[in-house]
């Protein structure tokens, strides 16, 4: 895969998604965008902790992380690894590159009509 690749690489099985993270072999961590959505999550716990907002507001970024990491994940994993993953990496550099990248926290966003 790219070096710049921006889907977490399952470790095991080439088909199997696992939730465990393998370093690159130039020992970058993998999964940058996952990180991204972590910081949401982060940024809900600080703000939580400093009283700004309460436990159920945190409750809910925590929820709309685990949506938008399973949209992420299905993105990249969706039909296995090996060539597909290798794919869609090319795909999500190529669209970060041109800077219009997958705002996967957006798109977990709950529509009014759901």
């Amino acid at each position: 895969m790219a070096a710049s690749d921006p889907c977490p690489q399952p470790v095991g099985s080439n088909t199997v998604p696992s939730r465990s993270w393998a370093p690159r072999p130039n020992g970058a961590p993998r999964g940058n965008l996952l990180a991204e959505l972590l910081s949401h999550v982060a940024a809900a716990i600080d703000r939580y902790r400093a009283g700004e907002i309460d436990a159920y507001a945190a409750d809910e970024t925590i929820h709309h992380y685990h949506r938008a990491a399973g949209n992420l994940w299905k993105f990249c994993f969706a039909r296995g690894g090996g060539t597909h993953a290798e794919f869609i990496a090319g795909l999500l550099d190529r669209m970060t590159a041109d800077a219009e990248p997958i705002d996967w926290w957006e798109r977990a966003t709950p529509r009014p009509d759901q």
